[in-house]
């Protein structure tokens, strides 16, 4: 766990899966949820950077509405991290399900294929935003359908893109991972650790650096 006393984190979204992963990492941060309305822009990695980076505007203009804090002058130790996660395969983009109904036709579309999970990741420090992307494909085991609807019956697919959990019995759909789990969990930690380390704990750690002034 990183001791988070001499900079003041904030994890900018609403899903519980990005609060228990920032949990293990940090022994202290803030949640923000961000209010704002996701695009689809048809291609999965701009799709995903701007998604990130809408939601880090919201909690930008929410912070600077209240008490008059303005970040460009008073946020010099302050860290804002969003994100956003799909789930891909054949130029289509697979969404939280609505319904049962919803959650059958995507499972029954990822049966015993591949897909691709893709999470834009938006960093706020010193007035800039640096955005950055993982990819991870997935490959499903083929089930019958009774197996996944008895998945479905769990509710675990409600709440995920995909319509499924990889941290959950969701993992029994998967037959192989190629790439960061936690990506497709949601949140592509080691890659993040690699621009904390660089950018807060000024390590040499090799990035690839996309920034824009704030």
């Amino acid at each position: 766990m990183i001791r988070s006393n001499d900079i003041n984190i904030i994890l900018g979204s609403s899903s519980e899966r990005r609060k228990i992963l920032f949990s293990i990492l940090f022994d202290k941060f803030q949640i923000i949820e961000p209010n704002c309305l996701e695009k689809n822009f048809n291609d999965p990695k701009k799709t995903v950077l701007e998604n990130a980076k809408l939601k880090m505007n919201s909690i930008i203009e929410y912070l600077n509405s209240q008490n008059n804090i303005n970040l460009s002058l008073t946020w010099s130790n302050y860290f804002i991290v969003t994100a956003d996660t799909i789930v891909y395969k054949n130029n289509k983009i697979y969404p939280k399900p609505k319904s049962k109904d919803d959650a059958f036709f995507i499972l029954k579309e990822l049966n015993g294929k591949k897909h691709t999970v893709y999470s834009g990741v938006c960093l706020f420090l010193k007035n800039k935003y640096y955005l950055f992307h993982e990819k991870t494909n997935v490959y499903f085991n083929f089930l019958s359908d009774n197996l996944l609807k008895n998945y479905i019956n769990t509710v675990e697919p409600y709440d995920a893109a995909g319509a499924y959990k990889i941290q959950g019995a969701g993992s029994t759909l998967v037959k192989r991972v190629d790439g960061s789990i936690t990506n497709v969990i949601g949140f592509p930690v080691e890659k993040f650790l690699k621009y904390y380390n660089r950018f807060i704990c000024y390590s040499k750690e090799e990035v690839t650096i996309v920034s824009t002034t704030y």
